[in-house]
């Protein structure tokens, strides 16, 4: 498999996102690997002002790899396997309205795929503001890159993927299912966990993606959070010893965030 010949189908949501959608689209397309497609999925915006918004910046930039389209809201989840359905690569990338790549993303995780034959590849992220300014690196692994082995447990203990640099062969959705719309608030965990469980994920150390932070999560949010990861840990029935000690210490850990934060919301 020659690298050009490898067409990457690139699944960005959208959704009232028109605060920073250019500079995301700007990243993709500056990108050093040239074959892919995008597929921009208006997930039924609330706000008309910001459907128009993202059809101008589209027509603007007049690629033909960009395939627009909009559909009735249901979700991050609903947007990606509509995504994943309307793809036409063999391998899928994930990519977030107010997050940006560096240009030569695509192209080290290609490198990657044609060396190694890998079907999942993430890198480390950096966080930057809303300013635009770098606040954190974000270290995903401490070890050495490369496959890391026993993903799925190492999964269970925490995840270590971020959506947005992840890049991964669409004979993974076959076996692991398409991303879980009863998750809302972490449907990145329980999609990347369930992925975990049938093959182990190849990390390229260097931070090649751009993470947005925002204003600080609710109480509610994070209450949902932790009811969340606690629900999915235990629907993902780990089998192996080591593997039911990491999902235990990552549920002890969720559940006493969770009793914080209840008590926290009680006391507001």
């Amino acid at each position: 498999m020659q690298p050009d010949n490898l067409l990457i189908s690139i699944i960005l949501p959208y959704y009232n996102g028109k605060a920073y959608i250019k500079e995301c689209l700007d990243s993709i397309i500056c990108q050093t690997y040239r074959n892919f497609e995008l597929l921009v999925i208006d997930d039924g915006s609330a706000n008309q002002e910001h459907t128009e918004y993202l059809k101008s910046l589209v027509d603007q930039i007049n690629d033909d790899r960009i395939r627009y389209f909009y559909k009735t809201n249901g979700g991050l989840s609903d947007a990606r396997n509509f995504g994943t359905n309307n793809s036409r690569g063999e391998y899928l990338a994930f990519i977030d309205q107010d997050d940006k790549w560096k240009p030569e993303k695509l192209e080290k995780q290609v490198d990657v795929i044609n060396k190694t034959g890998a079907r999942v590849v993430i890198t480390n992220s950096q966080f930057f503001g809303e300013q635009n300014n770098i606040v954190d690196y974000s270290t995903v692994n401490n070890g050495k890159g490369g496959f890391v082995a026993d993903s799925y447990r190492k999964m269970l203990r925490n995840n270590f993927v971020d959506s947005i640099s992840i890049v991964f062969s669409k004979d993974v959705v076959k076996e692991a299912g398409y991303s879980n719309r009863r998750y809302f608030v972490a449907p990145d965990y329980e999609y990347f966990l369930r992925m975990s469980k049938v093959v182990d994920f190849y990390l390229i150390k260097e931070p090649l993606t751009l993470y947005r932070l925002h204003e600080e999560n609710t109480v509610k949010q994070k209450i949902r959070l932790y009811c969340e990861i606690v629900c999915l840990l235990f629907e993902s029935n780990p089998q192996k010893l080591n593997e039911k000690i990491s999902a235990s210490i990552q549920v002890a850990k969720n559940l006493l965030k969770l009793a914080i934060n209840w008590m926290r919301l009680l006391a507001s």
